[in-house]
């Protein structure tokens, strides 16, 4: 019992414990007080003798690393003392804390644990790093700590090889043997001049200049080939990381031919004279070879690249006035449908009488040569380049009828036009008077003229078959089917139909329904009757045109062959023709054009 006045401070102290003070204060009634002392901490003093680096850990807590002393202030009761390291084994140790203000020792000591690590490489002067760090003396082996390393093996020219080793405890690690495999090498490749092509190992690599990567050590066939030179080829064995540059110096290609002519003729190369045919020649790519002579068209060889292996040439020789001929396709397409055939020029009769039946006397008319149309011009070609509103409109594959030699003239014009060529109908105005005339220079498109349309008609190699009265011979009988003409069909009295003629069209047929003649033309005879570019004379004799175009200036225009309404037979005869200023429900028309 203690005797206190108003109020008192008592201190409770007992060794190994924490000094409590308790206030206390006076009063009437009896107190109890409950004191509850707190154990002081003990000091722990860890004694490590270890291989560095080391940790130490009391209950997972850290407390330090790489010393040989360490104090710490620990509670009373068991704890857990641990040593980790990179080179030993992690060592638990259970340590009973005194506390109460006690000091303790306690000592750990962890042997190093060291694993022997076997590597072998080639090559062997490659240098080893472990860790990141260079071993500068390497006798095969490795001694390494616990833990998992680093190992780079690393030499110039081979690619770097990269590895970990785990090291768990101190048995002995033979590794399996590192070949380090050499580094691809440059090769950069040039030519003279460039854009060669190059092939390695007979696979396309690229063009010069050119740059690739090699595998050293392995032989390489590189081939160097340019178009016009001589190829050149080399085989490649790289070193390990030694690059490689190769220049190539290409020299021309030159192959011997011999030009023959069926003319004697002068030989220029690259347009310097050589000599006259026949003659032997040097040439290269890029060259060129013409043979010239007086009143012929001149021949020209390009050599270009490789396509001129071909040592001998011979050349025939074409007269000027038959080159564009010669040099002209046979057939031309324009547009989506029109189809013109070649034909030959020639000498063709023509009557010279203006009356339908034509005439005994005849003359000789020169014509150049032409393409013609291989059928007459249908209403959906037609209207393809004309918009009208006036003409036969019913049936697209049909010839356009009813419509004017204007009109046949201007879509002439049009389709010249369409294809970049010269117009040949010239339309004007004079004092309020349309004019129309021609230039007989331009290669566009035009109608057939008189003497060129009888070529088509007949042959024109064969005088007798350009006389003949029918454009099947000389024999009144209509072969059957042989046009489109007036016959049983139509359904008409016996005075509007050719006696016992029967086709398959009562009116206009689809363009080359009947058989072509002799030249692959179609409907000359019959089906439309056609525009022809010539003026009617109009009686007008001894007057014979320049040429087969004939007068710039008439009244009406001629319109040749035979049409579906053609109802007797001297309407069938070669020679007969009729003109007219409009257009008529059976003429319609088909194109020509010049070879120039």
């Amino acid at each position: 019992k203690l005797l206190f006045g108003e109020r008192a401070s008592i201190r409770f102290s007992y060794p190994g414990f924490e000094d409590e003070d308790l206030l206390v204060e006076r009063s009437d009634k009896t107190t109890e007080y409950s004191v509850q002392l707190n154990p002081l901490p003990g000091t722990l003093k860890i004694l490590v003798l270890a291989p560095q680096p080391f940790q130490v850990f009391v209950d997972e807590v850290f407390v330090g690393e790489n010393e040989a002393e360490f104090n710490i202030d620990l509670a009373e009761g068991t704890k857990v003392l641990r040593l980790k390291g990179e080179y030993f084994e992690t060592i638990e140790r259970p340590i009973e804390i005194i506390g109460r203000g006690s000091s303790q020792e306690v000592s750990i000591q962890a042997d190093a644990v060291v694993a022997e690590v076997e590597l072998k490489f080639k090559p062997t002067t490659a240098k080893l790093f472990l860790d990141g760090k260079f071993v500068e003396r390497y006798d095969g082996t490795l001694l390494l700590g616990l833990g998992t390393h680093s190992i780079s093996i690393r030499q110039d020219g081979y690619q770097t090889e990269e590895l970990s080793v785990l090291v768990s405890s101190g048995d002995k690690q033979i590794l399996e043997p590192i070949v380090l495999s050499p580094r691809k090498v440059v090769a950069d490749f040039l030519s003279t001049p460039a854009g060669a092509t190059i092939l390695i190992n007979e696979e396309y690599a690229g063009l010069t200049p050119f740059v690739v990567q090699l595998e050293p050590l392995i032989e390489h066939e590189l081939r160097v080939i340019k178009s016009g030179y001589i190829e050149q080829s080399v085989r490649l064995r790289p070193a390990i990381a030694k690059n490689i540059k190769e220049r190539f110096a290409l020299e021309r290609k030159t192959v011997q031919v011999e030009i023959l002519s069926d003319v004697r003729s002068n030989v220029f190369l690259n347009d310097v004279l050589q000599g006259i045919t026949p003659i032997n020649l040097s040439v290269t790519d890029q060259d060129f070879i013409e043979v010239r002579a007086e009143g012929y068209a001149t021949e020209r060889i390009e050599f270009q690249g490789d396509n001129f292996a071909k040592q001998q040439y011979q050349i025939i020789m074409i007269p000027l006035e038959d080159y564009a001929f010669v040099k002209a396709p046979e057939t031309l397409k324009v547009d989506q449908s029109i189809t013109l055939k070649k034909i030959a020029g020639t000498r063709i009769t023509i009557p010279r009488s203006d009356a339908i039946g034509g005439s005994a006397d005849y003359s000789l008319m020169s014509v150049g040569p032409f393409f013609i149309g291989v059928s007459e011009i249908t209403v959906d070609e037609f209207l393809r380049y004309r918009s009208i509103t006036t003409g036969s409109l019913v049936g697209s594959d049909l010839p356009i009828t009813e419509i004017s030699w204007n009109e046949a003239a201007r879509f002439c014009n049009d389709l010249s036009k369409a294809e970049g060529l010269e117009a040949f109908y010239v339309f004007g105005d004079t004092r309020g008077t349309s004019t129309i005339s021609f230039n007989p220079d331009s290669s566009g498109y035009r109608l057939p003229t008189l003497a060129e349309w009888k070529v088509a008609a007949t042959d024109p190699e064969d005088i007798k078959v350009q006389r003949r009265k029918y454009f099947w011979g000389d024999e009144p009988l209509v072969p059957r089917n042989q046009g489109n003409f007036s016959g049983r069909e139509s359904g008409l009295g016996a005075s509007f139909i050719i006696s016992g003629y029967i086709d398959a069209h009562a009116g206009l047929a689809p363009v080359g329904s009947y058989s072509a003649n002799n030249q692959g033309l179609y409907d000359l005879d019959g089906n439309a009757a056609e525009w022809i570019h010539n003026y009617k004379s109009n009686g007008v004799k001894g007057l014979a045109p320049l040429s087969h175009f004939g007068r710039q200036i008439g009244i009406e225009h001629l319109i040749k062959g035979g049409s579906y309404k053609s109802s007797n037979l001297s309407g069938l005869e070669i020679n007969h023709q009729r003109s007219y200023l409009g257009g008529q429900e059976d003429v319609g028309f088909r194109i020509a054009r010049s070879i120039k």
